[in-house]
């Protein structure tokens, strides 16, 4: 074929639920043409409120020049310099770091002015001194984090609002500081450094990585879209192979009427990292027909470490249409249930497929290694290939996953035994396969829950028996809703599927379809859609073929639960430490004050 151009389910949600949460605290930097104006009126009310010891005109000025201006002039000069030292910098993000930077400063001083309104001391100057340290010590830190290069390059664009600051303070005979100053700055700058460190250690030990290079790399890839989060997953990854089984009807005259492909990899973690989107991936590079991808049995731990990694999930797909087989021969749909377990199966020529599902008790995905024992347990009746489905269409928050040694796991081998048994002893008709298929556009938005591929919709018609195969591109279902599409569809066995396409997942880690949607659009929807691919019935001869996808690049074994718990980790004591290094700072640098007055 051609290509065209606490179990571990509930830690793996947790992951995606953080890691998706973090989005509440990146965002786009606002406009510099915003951004300063406010950062002047803001230093001109901290300048007349705080500064006691000129007059009210000049507590005015002296908050315009020591605050204001300096925080301009390191907006404007901070790109350039940060560009010049090959560091990552845009003229929004300058303005904004010396707004925060501003904001600092503002605190110290109100904290000091406060201090000697109650006590009767005169330190708002040295406050000022001191926030000027901090001011320092933060840029670093966030300089460090943002632009990849080491600490001694961003020294230079990071003291700007420093040195700035300090050079405007003889204009109000203030002489003797350089020293207090610059001890200030070290201490500063050694707290930010110990929290970089501690902050950093539980990453670097289990993965060999940074913690900077995350956030970094996270920054990149939501805000500015560059796909950075994938340069880390690389690091982390491990090379695996997977199995990718297409399922084609061709139609009498050679042309491929629709293939379901079916790979054990995971359409995630989130957006279009990795995994992500990976279904639209398969249909836009797949000379298949109409080509449909429903998911696999991987979880998490089969993410792909980047987009690239997709393309040979495609040749595996394409080199298994080249091998399949065509048959006449097929078998009405059969359901089988075993405790929550519901297998809808179909043969087609010594090949079957099965799709599960749990719904209306919750799940998540399907293990890898639980799909491989589960096919080749229908092996043993004389299937020739077993695609099994993970129809993934009823959830809550924090389901788990099937895996192996579970009840549901033991059942769901056992449904597919009986399926098997069953479908094989059979005769298989012959010469009667139908095949009809419809598509629509998403009527949904990926905030909605509905990702790029829409709906689709194949009706397979054996022997005037008529299966419908619903799959939309989505990351599951509100539980129920598959009972309501199942019940309103006037043929004889429905499933409803979703691809578990983690594009939907950009901004929140849960998603479900039906969370958010209009549950009687999407209904009439699948309706029309049903219909139109029963007007469209022709038909077909059918075949299945399994290829292995070698070299692939994916999380890896347990890799998903292990950084879950690092980043949990992580969180949980970051908080903490930064009062307690600011805290300590602070205490310190007001000694050095104390100690020089």
């Amino acid at each position: 074929m051609r290509l065209r151009n606490h179990s571990k389910g509930q830690v793996v949600k947790g992951m995606e639920e953080r890691t998706a949460g973090l989005m509440k605290y990146v965002f786009t930097a606002p406009r510099w043409k915003n951004t300063i104006p406010v950062t002047l009126a803001l230093s001109l009310v901290v300048g007349a409120g705080v500064f006691f010891n000129f007059g009210w005109n000049e507590n005015i000025f002296a908050g315009l020049v020591l605050i204001g201006v300096p925080a301009v002039m390191t907006a404007i000069l901070t790109l350039p310099i940060a560009r010049l030292l090959q560091g990552q910098m845009t003229i929004n993000r300058s303005a904004l770091l010396a707004f925060v930077g501003t904001i600092i400063i503002s605190v110290f001083c109100v904290l000091g002015a406060l201090l000697s309104l109650i006590f009767g001391w005169q330190i708002v100057i040295p406050a000022y001194i001191m926030s000027l340290g901090a001011v320092f010590a933060f840029r670093v830190l966030i300089l460090t984090a943002i632009t990849a290069k080491s600490l001694i390059r961003n020294i230079i664009p990071a003291s700007l609002q420093t040195v700035f600051g300090a050079l405007f303070l003889p204009l109000f005979g203030v002489t003797d500081y350089v020293v207090n100053l610059a001890a200030i700055s070290i201490v500063f700058t050694l707290g930010a450094l110990t929290f970089i460190r501690y902050i950093d250690a539980p990453l670097r030990k289990s993965f060999g990585v940074s913690a900077m290079d995350f956030i970094r790399d996270y920054i990149a890839q939501t805000v500015e879209g560059a796909p950075r989060m994938e340069e880390f997953f690389k690091k982390i990854g491990e090379s695996v192979e997977v199995p990718v089984t297409t399922l084609s009807f061709r139609s009498n005259g050679g042309d491929l009427k629709a293939t379901f492909v079916i790979p054990a990899v995971h359409p995630g973690p989130m957006g279009e990292v990795g995994g992500g989107n990976l279904p639209v991936r398969i249909v836009n590079n797949l000379d298949g027909g109409h080509v449909f991808v429903p998911h696999g049995t991987a979880t998490h731990d089969f993410n792909l470490v980047s987009a690239t990694e997709s393309l040979k999930i495609v040749e595996a797909a394409a080199r298994s249409l080249e091998q399949t087989r065509y048959s006449l021969e097929a078998s009405k749909s059969i359901r089988v249930q075993k405790g929550d377990v519901k297998l809808l199966a179909q043969r087609f020529g010594n090949s079957i497929l099965f799709v599960s599902t749990l719904s209306p008790e919750s799940t998540e995905d399907i293990e890898y290694g639980l799909g491989l024992v589960a096919s080749a347990e229908a092996k043993i009746y004389g299937v020739e290939y077993a695609a099994l489905v993970d129809a993934h269409n009823c959830t809550a928050p924090f389901a788990s996953s099937m895996w192996a040694g579970t009840k549901h796991s033991f059942d769901l081998i056992e449904a597919i035994r009986d399926a098997s048994m069953k479908l094989m002893k059979q005769e298989p008709l012959r010469n009667g396969i139908k095949v009809g298929v419809s598509r629509a556009a998403p009527i949904l938005s990926r905030e909605e829950g509905m990702g790029d591929l829409g709906i689709q919709v194949a009706v397979v018609e054996v022997e005037e028996q008529r299966t419908a195969y619903v799959l939309i591109d989505a990351n599951n279902m509100v539980p129920n809703l598959r009972e309501i599409i199942v019940n309103a569809l006037k043929v004889d066995q429905v499933e409803v599927m979703t691809t578990d396409n983690h594009v939907v997942n950009a901004y929140t880690g849960t998603n479900l379809l039906g969370f958010k949607a209009d549950y009687g659009l999407l209904l009439k929807s699948i309706m029309q859609l049903v219909e139109e691919a029963q007007e469209n019935l022709v038909p077909v001869s059918v075949g299945m073929d399994t290829q292995l996808a070698t070299g692939v690049s994916v999380f890896g074994s347990q890799k998903t639960a292990q950084l879950a718990s690092t980043v949990n980790a992580m969180m949980a004591m970051g908080g903490a430490l930064a009062i307690s290094t600011i805290a300590a700072s602070v205490a310190i640098s007001l000694l050095l004050v104390l100690l020089n007055a």
